[in-house]
């Protein structure tokens, strides 16, 4: 279930096991029929995780790099330090915008604002959904056009 929380609010911290935690067995236990099914703690675990996943929602589970992971980590640090703030403006209008600010007082000099439902150049798409990075600094007003 901890793992399933974590999935659910976005945690990026990967989950380490011990190798033993691998080991390979077969259902063998007395006087109860032989399944022919291995299994491992691992196994079992990521199979109850990922069921109980699926009954809440049906979006894809990422697995980045370490690499991805990290810059993902410092990307997602630098825009809590950023206190960007956005609103909409001419929200349900035709020409509707969203104005991205990050104060001069920011904690960082620049961040990567992600801004979901917005489809610009460079965005990703996750559960269908448009997902874009902004490159920001502190000082900077962004206004991009809500499509």
């Amino acid at each position: 279930s901890s793992f399933v929380s974590n999935m659910l609010i976005g945690d990026m911290d990967p989950e380490m096991f011990h190798q033993p935690d691998l080991h390979f067995s077969v259902n063998t236990a007395p006087g109860m029929p032989t399944t022919g099914q291995t299994s491992s703690l691992l196994t079992d675990t990521y199979d109850q995780t990922f069921s109980q996943y699926k009954q809440v929602y049906n979006l894809p589970v990422l697995s980045p790099t370490l690499d991805q992971l990290g810059q993902a980590m410092q990307n997602r640090n630098a825009f809590n330090l950023s206190n960007v703030t956005a609103s909409i403006v001419g929200a349900g209008g035709p020409n509707a915008t969203i104005s991205v600010t990050m104060p001069s007082s920011a904690s960082v000099p620049t961040a990567i604002i992600p801004i979901t439902g917005l489809n610009s150049t460079g965005a990703e798409v996750y559960g269908g959904q448009y997902v874009s990075h902004i490159s920001m600094r502190a000082g900077q007003t962004i206004t991009l056009p809500v499509q």
